[in-house]
């Protein structure tokens, strides 16, 4: 959705930016009583907003770029924290899409027949949480997510649930912070970083 904006910001700034050519020859003509061609200022001002326009663009570009970077790097490492469970008979299930359009990323199955609904998220920096909800830190301070990441988990096990009849373990991941949970569950969710993933599920396995 990024890239689209992003596209559609270089071709409005094009529009800008060829103005002072495509008035004359367009406009001009079917407008009565408007100037046959624009004032010379008009071509700065028609650059400088084109300019500005593609600026954005590129740095909207750029910023999708790194955001799916970081979600690569994040499924590799949810992979690799993942492999040894696979290899004791955990199956799994990767991007599985819903009726509901909800698209699971990872669905993890144990050889006990439990099911987890794992969301693997690419946020870097620090997390914590109370017991409702969780937080990005910065400069020692607690900072909401803009979306409700917990409840998005949980819909996603209720959608799994409406649709194949399976109930699952909601499981929040952040494999790429530093993850601060007192105790878990926090609203119904399992929420951990790297280092404790694989030992939650087997944890969780074992209750």
């Amino acid at each position: 959705m990024v890239k689209v904006q992003s596209l559609l910001l270089v071709g409005l700034g094009s529009m800008v930016g060829s103005l002072t050519w495509t008035y004359p020859a367009i406009l001009a003509s079917r407008l009565p009583g408007a100037p046959q061609q624009l004032p010379q200022w008009a071509n700065g001002i028609s650059f400088a907003i084109a300019a500005g326009l593609i600026w954005q663009a590129y740095v909207l570009w750029q910023r999708s770029s790194k955001t799916a970077n970081k979600s690569n790097e994040g499924w590799a490492i949810t992979e690799a924290v993942l492999q040894p469970l696979l290899r004791q008979g955990w199956g799994k299930k990767e991007r599985m899409i819903l009726n509901s359009g909800t698209t699971l990323d990872i669905v993890l199955k144990s050889p006990k027949q439990k099911t987890y609904c794992i969301n693997v998220q690419p946020h870097r920096g620090k997390i914590q949480g109370n017991t409702s909800n969780i937080f990005r830190v910065y400069d020692n301070s607690q900072r909401p997510f803009e979306v409700d990441l917990l409840a998005a988990v949980r819909q996603q096990v209720t959608d799994l649930k409406k649709q194949h009849r399976v109930t699952a373990i909601p499981v929040l991941t952040f494999p790429e912070a530093i993850v601060e949970i007192e105790q878990n569950p926090i609203a119904g969710v399992y929420v951990t970083g790297r280092l404790d993933l694989r030992a939650c599920l087997l944890q969780l396995d074992r209750s």
